[in-house]
This record gives C-alpha cells, structure tokens and sequence, in this order.
C-alpha cells in the first residue's frame, strides 16, 4: 500500500508542498509520522491498519523531500557536503540502531514504544518550528564539531 500511495501522490504532493513554507511542512509532516505511530495504541483491525499506513505514508511523502532540501540550504556552500553528510549519518545511525532499541522497548512497554514514538513526533515539529535556528536546537551538529557560527536565519522559510 505503501509503494502505491508514493507512485500516485509523491509528485502532485511535491508540486504543493515547495510553495509552502518549508519548516511548516516538515513539522506537519513529522507530526503526521508521529500520530501514525501513536495510532498503534489503539486496537488493531484491517481498517484502522490502512488508516495509520496512510498517515505515516502521507507524513513520509510532506517531510522527507523536503527536509534534505533544507538541510543543504541551511549549510554554507563550502561545508553543503559536511551538512549533508552529517544528515545522513543520523539517518543511518537510526536504521542501525532503531530496530533493536525499538523491540527492546516493545519488549518491555507497547505503550511506551508507540506513545514515545508519537511524542518524538511532536518534539520533532516543536524543535523545526522554533523561532530562528539557535543553538540550542543544534545539539547534534555541535557534537559533530560542525560549527553554526556563520549560519543563515531562516526563520521565514
């Protein structure tokens, strides 16, 4: 169901979502993953099964184009491929390390596996709305040793 929604909606998606302002896309695309995951709290049936693929497909198709996009807009020129690095080492730190933290977690709590997974999705859209991109929110990149000093605001976007 997955592959079918991308096929018939990635495209038209895309086409609306880059007139829109791009830090507000990426939140309700990760609130939307974080609602999916939340969902499975609730009792399982086939219905409710397709609602959450849905929504996890339709947050993954709002937030993902566009997020690699702005990472490279937020790097300077010289450093695009520190930044896009960097993004990209998370994202496979995840996959590598997401599953088994994630059974783990199943394993002990269902509850707190899927309500943290929906939480994260709000603290995601919380930390990419914030006002301006300060260094607080920037944690990740500092650890990295990337520095922010010479940053572009852009809030606006």
């Amino acid at each position: 169901m997955n592959g079918l929604l991308v096929v018939l909606f990635e495209l038209p998606l895309t086409t609306i979502t880059k007139r829109l302002p791009t830090r507000k896309v990426i939140a309700s695309g990760y609130l939307l993953i974080g609602f999916a995951f939340a969902t499975n709290l609730l009792v399982r049936n086939i219905p409710l099964l397709i609602v959450t693929m849905a929504l996890l497909t339709l947050g993954e198709m709002i937030a993902m184009p566009v997020s690699g996009a702005y990472v490279a807009d937020l790097a300077p020129e010289q450093k695009r491929g520190l930044y896009m690095g960097a993004y990209g080492m998370m994202w496979a730190l995840a996959f590598v390390f997401g599953p088994a933290i994630g059974m783990q977690l199943y394993t002990d709590s269902p509850v707190a596996l899927w309500g943290g997974c929906g939480v994260m999705g709000v603290i995601a859209a919380m930390i990419i709305l914030s006002k301006g991109v300060g260094t607080s929110t920037l944690w990740p990149l500092r650890i990295l040793g990337i520095s922010w000093a010479k940053r572009r605001d852009l809030g606006a976007r």
